[in-house]
């Protein structure tokens, strides 16, 4: 409903073109798109599962670092 207001006079957005070519009847063109889709989709959700694993990884590096580093100084200091 909002795309109706959004897409100015003469042209159509991604999701008006896909849900009148839906009414009408799917065509390979609209099985294509949404191979595309769900491709582009899923390797973002790879990508970015993949660098947030990492980030969580390096977090937990150097809070074990610093808690070491905290151990060795109250050692020192005792």
């Amino acid at each position: 409903m909002i795309t109706s207001f959004l897409s100015g006079p003469g042209s159509s957005t991604l999701p008006q073109v896909i849900f009148s070519k839906i009414k009408l009847g799917l065509d390979p063109q609209m099985n294509v798109l949404a191979t595309i889709l769900i491709g582009i989709i899923g390797t973002l959700v790879i990508v970015v599962n993949y660098w947030m694993m990492r980030q969580a990884t390096k977090r937990e590096r150097e809070a074990a670092e610093a808690y070491r580093q905290e151990k060795l100084a109250a050692e020192k200091a005792a």
